[in-house]
């Protein structure tokens, strides 16, 4: 496998930085949890679109925007049952919880589509896996 910082990355965890920003200003009713640390948020986000830009790339080929948000649902599912036996621990935890959770799914879907309209824009070609993928729908193909 390939780990390049492309343009794609740079601009995924630009806009997920622009939505962080958004997310845990002090105008929200959460507010700010302390002092945001900016140079370690734009390296995690990187990171975090180098993986996503893998997945998209490797292991799941979306066809449209819709295959995103369940490629979405099982990147989020995954870091709720990771995170829930570490971060419930009273009625108040509950709360932070599920706005790190929202946050996670949000942060996870602006990647994916960012990632995925660059590519489709620029027309960014699939390795080929050795599978063969019938992507014509047989209702519209004459007999």
């Amino acid at each position: 496998m390939n780990f390049v910082i492309s343009g794609e990355v740079v601009f995924a965890a630009a806009a997920a930085e622009v939505f962080n920003y958004g997310w845990y200003s002090e105008y929200t009713p959460w507010g700010p949890r302390s002092y945001r640390m900016l140079m370690p948020s734009v390296a995690a986000s990187l990171g975090l679109a180098v993986i996503y830009k893998a997945i998209i790339h490797f292991y799941w080929r979306p066809r449209y925007i819709g295959d995103l948000w369940v490629l979405t649902m099982w990147i989020g599912t995954l870091v709720l049952c990771l995170e829930a036996s570490v971060s419930l621990w009273s009625k108040i935890s509950i709360a932070d919880f599920i706005i790190d959770v929202v946050h996670t799914f949000i942060i996870t879907y602006i990647m994916l589509v960012v990632i995925f309209l660059i590519r489709l824009i620029n027309h960014v070609e699939y390795p080929d896996t050795g599978v063969e993928e019938e992507y014509i729908d047989n209702r519209f193909t004459r007999q």
